[in-house]
């Protein structure tokens, strides 16, 4: 209530009353004695102009969306297995192959385990050669209890091969830390660095409520992106893809105030990922043969370009969604 009194006494004391001096200055001053005439037509002239200019004329019409660049292809490598890392075969920045090795693990425990079920089922095959001889009865809750060790002991072999952590596919193995982590027990799960395949990029933008619209009719005429550090270099955009779900997680902290970006973020999350206010992602397919570096988790802005549009309409349409959003007019 108070923003809407405020804004109506700054109408009146900017439009209002500079427009009433203007008219009583005009009728009744004694300086425009011999010219008012041509002064009230002077005025006329001036200020219908200006509102055709503003109400007739196109001018350009844009707006500009924050985002976050990231690789068409990535994903966070953590262990399977529980165990120790004993050896670092890929160091961080290495490009590898799928299925290169990046990390081994051991486990003593694991082995053990492994040598106790081996055991445990060769008893259990001593125990059905036996039961053949003298008691059949007993066969079929041998065999069930052979079944059982076996499918643990095919769990745990499965387990020992993710002691070798590999590649899931060719790409850069990015694990700035990996070498803290040497010699140290690390649990299932553990992030230890992240694969990217940067052969292809995307820019994944955050539109707000009021200008989605824009991008779901389909007014986007074109759009370019430019990154943080790199503000010189326009990237053209190849396609877009919207995705009708209204979100309120951020796809990058970076975007967020606390990690110096843009959105405002709830104030009782911790992490920084959500934002206050609910917003649409829109995936931009961007082309690499442009003199702008590329790396994943890059911030930077998109700029939508709209159809021109008097500025008149521009603004009537931006004072429309702001009462919508803050006073739901």
């Amino acid at each position: 209530l108070l923003g809407i009194i405020m804004a109506g006494v700054c109408a009146i004391a900017w439009a209002v009353v500079p427009l009433v001096r203007l008219v009583y200055y005009l009728a009744s001053s004694p300086r425009l004695e011999r010219t008012r005439l041509r002064a009230v037509l002077a005025c006329l002239i001036v200020i219908i102009g200006s509102l055709s200019l503003l109400a007739l004329v196109p001018f350009p019409n844009s707006f500009k969306a924050p985002g976050v660049l990231e690789a068409a292809e990535h994903v966070i490598v953590v262990n399977r297995t529980p165990g120790y890392i004993r050896e670092i075969l890929k160091h961080s920045g290495t490009r590898v192959e799928a299925e290169d090795a990046l990390v081994r693990l051991q486990s003593e425990e694991q082995q053990y385990e492994i040598e106790e079920v081996q055991a445990n089922i060769r008893e259990a095959r001593a125990m059905h050669m036996k039961a053949m001889m003298s008691s059949q009865a007993d066969l079929k809750s041998i065999e069930s209890l052979i079944a059982t060790h076996q499918e643990r002991l095919k769990r745990l072999y499965a387990e020992r091969e993710g002691l070798v952590i590999k590649a899931e596919f060719g790409g850069l193995w990015v694990a700035p830390n990996i070498e803290d982590y040497a010699g140290m027990w690390i649990h299932r799960g553990t992030p230890l660095g992240q694969l990217v395949n940067d052969e292809a990029f995307y820019f994944t933008s955050v539109v707000s409520q009021q200008d989605i619209s824009q991008v779901f009719t389909n007014e986007i005429r074109s759009s370019e992106v430019r990154l943080a550090g790199q503000a010189a270099e326009r990237i053209p955009v190849l396609d877009i893809t919207k995705i009708p779900v209204e979100q309120t997680e951020l796809p990058s902290a970076a975007l967020g105030y606390v990690a110096g970006g843009e959105i405002a973020i709830d104030i009782e999350d911790a992490s920084g990922m959500v934002a206050a206010e609910p917003f649409y992602e829109v995936r931009l397919g961007i082309s690499k043969g442009t003199e702008a570096v590329l790396y994943h988790g890059r911030s930077g802005r998109v700029k939508f370009k709209l159809p021109p549009e008097p500025l008149l309409w521009q603004l009537n349409r931006a004072l429309r969604q702001l009462l919508q959003e803050r006073y739901q007019f």
